[in-house]
């Protein structure tokens, strides 16, 4: 195995909203079958995150059986929502990792789904860079957060120095997803191409010719939506902004 270089992640949040577990296991079988029509077999071969993996199908019936395990295995989490995490680490195919809670709606408790997309070889950042904005967008029209980002080391690094963005707060990403208000809340035109999700919100996605754009470009970006409001953090007692 070659040294890990650096890691994409694609990540996304949203506050308090109450689902059901049919609910939470169609989010997560919806993303499945996006990511598959995007990346093909780079998508398969998924293992629970179980001290010994055993395979884990994304399917209906698959995932009510792995929330079932979990349960049984850490007790019912009631209010804190239904959590999954998931890996693809076979040593043919490219390694991924998947966590997600849906469904948490009890205080100061938050929702995400963030796909981690390792990097062991130079190939797999050119492998990676050109779904950034497709990827995103599936897990924005799947899960319906109230913003999310593509990042890798390097650009949390930077932003790590402003004083602006700090832990959990909403940011600018190499592709940025914002919720319609958020959205509404967009003045002037920005950087990079946009395109609406189905749910009303909003993708800028900064990637070009399959690469991320310079750093200085992501925090102008940034800059912009946090003088317009747009990313303000997210309300504790709402599920998006």
């Amino acid at each position: 195995m070659i040294l890990l270089e650096d890691e994409i992640v694609v990540r996304s949040f949203w506050g308090p909203r109450e689902e059901s577990v049919e609910a939470a296991v169609e989010r997560w079988v919806e993303l499945s079958g996006r990511l598959t029509g995007i990346g093909g077999t780079v998508f398969s071969s998924w293992t629970n995150a179980d001290d010994e993996p055993q395979p884990l199908e994304f399917s209906v019936e698959g995932l009510q059986r792995e929330l079932a395990h979990r349960e049984e295995k850490f007790g019912p989490r009631g209010r804190l929502g239904f959590s999954m995490s998931a890996h693809i680490d076979d040593g043919d195919l490219p390694r991924v990792s998947l966590s997600s809670t849906v469904g948490a709606c009890g205080s100061y408790v938050g929702n995400s789904l963030v796909l981690t997309l390792y990097v062991w070889e130079q190939k797999q950042g050119g492998l990676w860079t050109p779904m950034a904005g497709d990827l995103l967008r599936a897990v924005a029209e799947a899960c319906e957060p109230d913003w999310g980002e593509v990042r890798n080391d390097a650009l949390a690094d930077a932003q790590n120095e402003n004083p602006q963005i700090t832990v959990g707060t909403p940011r600018a990403g190499y592709v940025t997803y914002l919720s319609s208000n958020r959205r509404a809340r967009v003045s002037g035109e920005v950087p990079g191409r946009t395109r609406q999700a189905t749910d009303g919100g909003l993708l800028i996605d900064m990637t070009e010719d399959g690469r991320f754009p310079e750093l200085d470009a992501v925090a102008e970006l940034d800059r912009r939506l946090r003088d317009s409001g747009a990313l303000v953090e997210i309300p504790e007692s709402q599920e998006r902004l």
